[in-house]
């Protein structure tokens, strides 16, 4: 442990962000935690937009690996996970990132 700023660090940063950070998928875990069922494809395709739209379905397969949600913007999301998921299930769309509305991240 270290003292940083007066105050105790009990997880290195490695730890802290296997516990709280994204997940980072191999190709196999992309395939495994963004297969989606029928009700989560219906909800992603309730979103409006593209991007809002993707990021439904990054907050679903993360949440799915680590029960939990995170806050992020597209633009810190690894692109292999972007990549894929356009590929599959929008195979005939172009992305454009641009930012989603701030309550979709809460929707």
């Amino acid at each position: 442990m270290r003292a940083r700023d007066k105050n105790l660090t009990v997880l290195s940063e490695t730890e802290w962000l296997a516990l709280y950070g994204l997940p980072d998928f191999d190709d196999f875990q992309r395939a495994e935690y963004f297969a989606l069922t029928d009700a989560e494809l219906a909800l992603v395709h309730r979103r409006q937009s593209l991007p809002e739209q993707v990021l439904c379905l990054l907050q679903t397969g993360y949440f799915k690996a680590k029960q939990a949600f995170f806050s992020f913007t597209l633009a810190e999301v690894p692109q292999e996970d972007i990549d894929f998921l356009v590929q599959r299930y929008f195979p005939d769309r172009e992305f454009l990132p641009r930012p989603v509305r701030k309550a979709e991240y809460y929707l």
